[in-house]
């Protein structure tokens, strides 16, 4: 089908043209009844609640470019393919867009995630290990590898000694890409023979002498192994590992390495991963924040024009229903909200989850037992939110209506100034400013203070969950469970879980806010216009009667008619006058004419023309009316006063009259 505004082929069941904005409204499939099939009678637009015209044709958004020619307008070729090219142009950069945002958080994140980890092995081998990352010897010294051979299989052994070469009384490792594949073998025996050392000097060397008289065997020595290491607790591979690496800081510096400059070299080389990390998260975050900016204006101005044009397509029916102050709020300040919380999603709300599930896995690798913390700290913040939520949400809904009761105030004193000083209203209308200032006043101040429970409580939780590590973790230390670069990586992803879900909780104070605001606007782009023009208008010739036919009119939601049967003519050449008490619809009546409002019973015809006035769209669009005599003869030709002037017409030379 084609767009009701623009004329371009759209889907058949689009709601919304996509290259205008127009809404659609499918017709209506009403059989016209008997008597409208006379030909003399011209063809305008039409009432829902009359009959419809004899082509069964209904038009719902204003005449599109070229109404003013008889023929229907038809869009050429080049001009339909230009807006399809540019939207699909806008769709694909919309979504590389959305891409690239994706891609930016992701590795935001994974750097982000990274550096614990870098802090943990600073802390446990660059600090404390000297820089020494496997606990497989780089070099051994004769006496410490006939000690270690002790506890080693023969099968073990043998692998040794393929993988090291003896030179002047050094044991050294052949390939230091076997590191990891030897570390099963030389951690425990490693251990116990510095564990039996520090019993005393000569113990192995007496071992040693001992198994080769015969006086013990192989199994006894490893079990006086196993009795050393039950001294140091509960024997896991962080605290293997770190014994062995205690022990091979001064076996290095026994065999000649210098130890300073391993420890020097491998804090320089973490220290500089951890800054490139820093460096590609900074600029991941400042991309991620451009685009999401650039993302986020460009949907308000989009927004903005979609709701600005359709508000040019409200009637005066519509004017009154949403009031000119609501929907001034809701063009500025709610599409405001939503920009807001666009960027927020774009920034927080796609960040969150994948820093928060990140942390979460680190967490479980480090295998430190203090998971439950963070469970706990968890729910007491959803608690917390899912409260202040439900003390919030009903008041954020009410400070929206209480911003359009100040903008209505604000906005009828200044129009209606000049009529205030005059009867010396001055008084009555600041009160009514301060009621409203007030009651807007209270709503917020109920808001921000429930919100504002919501930080020192957040703050308490962490700092809890600090204390809560430091001393289970504490505790882990001391009995050998746990080395501190751990407790410290654990300490770092707990609090980026947390500030994760607190990042969470900052949206969910504005989302309902942002949700009312978009309710509203929604409202404005899903409203139908009570007030339709055709597709192809008929000018009225310059000598038309105007004809009211048994009219009546309601305004919308009342009980009575404003008008009833009203019946005249207004011929050119003569003085029609509308004579009535305040209040009795002389205003009203004029409305009709050139279809502020449409009558909801008869008919209002121009020179024959039944629901079709020739005023330019535009002006009527903006609410005014002109009355302008030319050679003694009464013509409706544009539109030219206020809403507040409506009822008493202003003529533009002193010979004209109404």
């Amino acid at each position: 089908m084609q767009c009701t505004y623009c004329g371009r082929d759209i889907p058949d069941d689009a709601v919304w043209c996509p290259y205008c904005g127009a809404e659609q409204t499918p017709p209506d499939e009403t059989t016209p009844p008997d008597g409208w099939q006379d030909e003399n009678i011209p063809v305008g637009d039409w009432d829902d609640e009359a009959d419809p015209p004899p082509d069964n044709t209904w038009v719902d958004d204003p005449p599109v470019p070229g109404w003013e020619d008889d023929t229907p307008y038809e869009p050429a070729p080049e001009d339909q393919d230009a807006p399809r090219s540019k939207a699909l142009l806008i769709a694909i950069f919309a979504a590389l867009g959305v891409a690239l945002i994706v891609l930016l958080l992701v590795a935001q994140s994974f750097c982000e995630l990274s550096l614990p980890a870098y802090t943990s092995r600073i802390v446990d081998t660059g600090i404390q290990g000297g820089g020494i990352e496997s606990a497989t010897p780089l070099v051994l010294t004769d006496k410490t590898m006939d000690g270690v051979r002790l506890f080693l299989s023969d099968e073990d052994a043998q692998t040794v000694s393929d993988a090291y070469t003896y030179d002047n009384g050094i044991w050294t490792l052949g390939d230091t890409a076997r590191q990891p594949e030897l570390e099963p073998v030389f951690i425990r025996p490693l251990v116990m023979y510095a564990r039996l050392s520090e019993q005393g000097a000569n113990t192995v060397l007496a071992l040693r002498q001992q198994m080769q008289g015969g006086l013990i065997t192989h199994d006894e020595i490893l079990a006086r192994g196993e009795e050393a290491l039950s001294g140091m607790g509960t024997l896991t591979d962080s605290v293997l590992h770190s014994a062995a690496v205690q022990f091979l800081k001064t076996e290095y510096a026994v065999a000649g390495l210098n130890v300073n400059h391993i420890r020097n070299s491998y804090l320089l080389r973490t220290g500089g991963k951890m800054l490139l990390l820093t460096l590609g998260m900074i600029a991941a975050a400042v991309l991620c924040n451009y685009v999401g900016a650039r993302m986020s204006a460009a949907i308000g101005r989009d927004l903005r024009a979609q709701v600005f044009r359709k508000v040019l397509s409200f009637s005066s029916a519509e004017m009154d229903k949403f009031s000119t102050a609501s929907l001034i709020t809701r063009t500025t300040n709610d599409v405001t909200q939503i920009q807001a919380v666009c960027v927020l999603i774009v920034r927080v709300v796609l960040y969150a989850p994948v820093i928060g599930l990140g942390g979460i896995i680190m967490v479980a690798r480090t295998k430190t037992g203090l998971g439950w913390i963070i469970a706990l700290a968890v729910a007491a913040m959803l608690l917390l939110v899912g409260v202040l939520m439900k003390i919030a949400m009903p008041q954020f809904r009410t400070m929206q209506q209480r911003v359009d009761d100040v903008n209505l105030v604000s906005r009828e004193v200044l129009t209606g100034l000049p009529v205030i000083r005059a009867f010396h209203r001055e008084r009555y209308e600041e009160e009514r400013f301060d009621t409203a200032s007030a009651a807007l006043m209270k709503t917020q101040l109920f808001v921000n203070r429930t919100m504002a429970f919501m930080g020192p409580v957040m703050t308490l939780i962490m700092y809890g969950v600090t204390v809560m590590i430091e001393w289970f973790g504490a505790k882990s230390i001391n009995a050998g469970n746990m080395q501190i670069g751990d407790m410290i990586a654990f300490s770092t992803y707990a609090s980026l879980i947390i500030m994760a879900f607190m990042m969470i909780t900052i949206v969910a104070v504005l989302l309902p806010r942002a949700e009312v605001s978009a309710t509203r606007v929604d409202e404005i782009l899903r409203a139908r216009a009570s007030v339709r023009d055709p597709r192809s208008p008929e000018p009225a010739p310059a000598d038309a009667t105007v004809t009211f036919d048994h009219v009546s009119f309601r305004y919308p939601g009342a009980e009575d008619d404003v008008l009833h049967d009203i019946s005249f003519t207004a011929r050119p050449g003569e003085v029609t006058a509308i004579v009535g008490s305040t209040g009795c619809g002389k205003s009203t009546l004029l409305n009709l004419i050139p279809r502020f409002y449409d009558a909801t019973g008869g008919t209002v015809s121009i020179g024959g023309v039944y629901g079709a006035c020739t005023l330019d769209p535009g002006i009527r669009q903006a609410d005014k009316l002109l009355y302008q005599a030319k050679e003694s003869r009464n013509k409706c030709i544009t539109a030219a006063f206020s809403a507040e002037e409506a009822e008493k017409p202003k003529p533009n030379q002193e010979s004209d009259k109404l």
